[in-house]
């Protein structure tokens, strides 16, 4: 499985490499969304600014289903791509809730929050989705999220194979996305990869071709796919 997943990375990334600017321009761009952000306390968004920012915001109801029904009393969530101020709720009325939060990202948004004198209740630190299994040991985390950002990602099935590495098992990484989002954005900047649900299958397409990551994970992993108003939710159970 490990080598098929390999050869299937290398094909799909192959026009990747050739789009290299665009990847630095998209970077830049996020980084100019997140400045923007962070100055005007949230712009538009000024309620989900106060709720990242407050240590007290409690973990939601759609996180919860995934943890709940755990014993464990303290739960450890990793949060990919994570941007500046997780989103991962901080409280949870039974269970002590530990977060790590990580950004390729990360020193750039640690000088905007110096800048705007803004300390978060979760300190995003740097690591690449793709290297998450050289961060941190197989099996640690209960449940991993990534919320927009698995389509930016320079190899998206590197990245959930990683994710599914550092998950438990019987554990979910939880994805969500909006769909075919490269389309949408003319592959323009971080926009890459389409993700989409196709039958029930979780699909990712890029310019060299398409992957159906349901089949492709089958003997690693339990995948629910659902797509709602062009919002993709992926959720995967490591077996």
């Amino acid at each position: 499985m490990q080598q098929r997943l390999k050869a299937t990375i290398k094909r799909l990334l192959r026009p990747y490499f050739r789009a290299r600017s665009n990847r630095a321009a998209g970077l830049a761009y996020e980084r100019g969304f997140w400045d923007r952000y962070l100055r005007t306390r949230g712009d538009r968004w000024g309620a989900d600014f106060q709720a990242r920012l407050d240590p007290a915001t409690p973990l939601s109801s759609y996180h919860r289903q995934f943890i709940d029904p755990l014993d464990d009393e303290e739960i450890h969530i990793l949060d990919v791509g994570a941007g500046p101020l997780t989103v991962v709720g901080k409280c949870h009325p039974t269970k002590r809730i530990a977060i790590t939060a990580v950004d390729v990202l990360a020193p750039e948004y640690d000088r905007l929050l110096e800048r705007y004198g803004i300390v978060p209740p979760v300190r995003t630190r740097y690591a690449e989705a793709e290297q998450l299994a050289r961060i941190f040991p197989p099996d640690t985390f209960h449940l991993v999220v990534a919320q927009n950002c698995v389509d930016h990602m320079e190899s998206p099935l590197a990245a959930i194979d990683a994710m599914l590495t550092v998950v438990r098992p019987g554990c979910w990484v939880v994805l969500d996305h909006a769909e075919n989002e490269a389309e949408r954005e003319a592959y323009r900047g971080l926009h890459q990869w389409n993700i989409s649900v196709r039958d029930g299958d979780f699909w990712i397409r890029g310019r060299a071709g398409e992957t159906n990551v349901t089949q492709l994970l089958s003997a690693r992993a339990e995948v629910r796919s659902y797509v709602t108003d062009h919002w993709v939710q992926v959720h995967m159970r490591k077996r």
